[in-house]
């Protein structure tokens, strides 16, 4: 596989978590989302996805570090999108 697919996917998860982390925190100011736990829980996966992303376009750190910590992220991501009330209209 060629490097610049890797870095195109990379780019376009930072990009898109990124674009999450902050719709999700004006969502916040605006009254629009519920302060509970599991909103925050997804809010903090797609900043761990966010901080991974960028970790592997920068080459900082391990390969190993890199998947775990994006995991870590993703199952944020899923329990509390799972788990938190429905957004507000």
């Amino acid at each position: 596989m060629p490097a610049w697919i890797g870095t195109l996917f990379l780019s376009l998860l930072f990009a898109g978590a990124l674009g999450f982390t902050v719709v999700h925190h004006v969502l916040y100011a605006r009254g629009r989302r519920a302060l509970e736990f599991f909103a925050f829980l997804e809010t903090s996966g797609w900043v761990v996805l966010t901080l991974a992303a960028g970790v592997a376009l920068l080459g900082a750190g391990s390969l190993l570090l890199t998947v775990t910590t994006g995991g870590v992220g993703f199952l944020l991501v899923i329990v509390g999108t799972l788990l938190r009330s429905p957004d507000r209209a």
